[in-house]
């Protein structure tokens, strides 16, 4: 289903949402010239940077 730039995909087929993810971005501490910081339209930061620090712990783990 689209919607303006919103993309739905049903899935009525269960009953939990599965999700997945890598703690491994962080945030810089100092913005760029033309970010636009949070909140913005969209609704999370715009800009992230790979943590060093998160990286190679998941490395270990991995």
């Amino acid at each position: 289903m689209l919607l303006r730039g919103h993309y739905a995909i049903p899935h009525w087929n269960n009953d939990r949402a599965w999700i997945a993810w890598w703690d491994r971005f962080g945030f810089p501490e100092n913005h760029p010239t033309y970010d636009f910081g949070m909140p913005n339209t969209i609704g999370f930061q715009p800009t992230w940077w790979i943590d060093p620090v998160k990286d190679a712990q998941l490395a270990e783990v991995r």
